[in-house]
């Protein structure tokens, strides 16, 4: 849990290029993180860095059985991001004895865990098939973009396998905060549809009259077996992030590194949404966006550095979808 939140250490510095930040707070306290981490994993017979012990959160409603053979994939990923994000920490500060550790270990922890149709795994031999509401084995689709729609065909193989599955067991053990995080995943790869059905489920049934997100089914209408009504704040943050990952994504097409930045303009947005605009969207790389998007073509944008040298320090491209007329100031 400190590895997933030492990522929102890293992705305040990424959103804002706050090098203080970065110095004095998110790079001392992610490597502490990291420190412990790299003192308990060990090698297994086959020389891959594991866990004296793994699980998945509230897999199996925390019984005996939620201990996994480690590591298990949410581990593993939560840590291999962790290392990502280390190592790019700590290139940004010149640090390169450190950004080759850390890289090291990221690399040392070998691969996901996949059946052979590329569905990932809780573990190494344990597939999920019972419904479930905390999307632990899929943290690598989203929110860590270590296997993405621009990873090539095997990470486009594990993406649409693992959904597959997902579908197949059903919404019924969802609660609201699972519909909210789908949302973030199914806009994250593209999936425009489908992120705003989940986002209008969301809203219609696990939101109170308040604002508040509320975990059980309010609507009587079977999205979930949960009925109950304990409010969970995540939910309501998550739900705004979904709209957000529909009209702008910024995510670094290779982990570790950010010298190639790629802003995407409209990357998720559902057909019946033909004119939407946006203003001052925060992009990691510490860009301000503004887009508009008329009869389902984007037809203009801003990008405006927080900093110059923000915008000067790495290669910067803008994806739009789909292909329009556009301005850049």
């Amino acid at each position: 849990m400190s590895a997933w939140n030492a990522h929102l250490f890293y992705l305040h510095w990424r959103y804002t290029g706050d090098g203080t930040f970065l110095a004095e707070r998110a790079y001392p306290w992610c490597s502490g993180v990291g420190q412990c981490m790299e003192e308990l994993l060990a090698e297994d017979e086959g020389g891959v860095l594991v866990l004296p012990r793994s699980s998945s959160p509230e897999i199996f409603d925390n019984s005996n059985q939620a201990w996994l053979r480690p590591n298990s994939n949410y581990d593993l990923m939560c840590m291999k991001m962790l290392f990502f994000s280390l190592e790019e920490m700590a290139a940004a500060q010149n640090m390169a004895a450190d950004a080759r550790k850390w890289a090291l270990l990221a690399a040392g922890l070998g691969d996901f865990h996949t059946s052979g149709d590329g569905e990932l795994l809780l573990d190494s031999e344990t597939p999920l098939r019972e419904s479930h509401r905390h999307l632990s084995n899929l943290i690598g689709i989203f929110p860590f973009n270590l296997i993405s729609v621009d990873g090539g065909a095997k990470d486009n193989e594990r993406i649409q396998a693992s959904i597959r599955a997902w579908d197949k067991l059903g919404t019924g053990q969802w609660c609201g905060f699972s519909w909210a995080w789908m949302g973030c995943l199914r806009a994250r790869v593209g999936d425009g549809e489908e992120a705003v059905r989940q986002l209008d489920v969301f809203t219609r049934a696990f939101v109170s009259r308040n604002g508040f997100h509320i975990n059980g089914d309010q609507s009587g209408l079977g999205f979930s077996d949960f009925t109950y009504r304990p409010f969970t704040l995540e939910g309501n943050f998550a739900a705004m992030q979904v709209a957000q990952e529909m009209l702008l994504q910024s995510w670094s097409p290779t982990p570790g590194r950010s010298d190639t930045e790629v802003i995407r303009l409209f990357p998720a947005v559902p057909w019946r949404w033909h004119d939407v605009s946006f203003t001052d969207l925060r992009a990691e790389g510490g860009h301000w966006v503004s887009a508009r998007r008329e009869n389902n073509a984007t037809t203009s944008f801003t990008v405006v550095g927080a900093r110059t040298e923000l915008l000067e320090s790495a290669t910067t491209s803008v994806e739009l979808n789909p292909p329009g007329l556009f301005q850049v100031y």
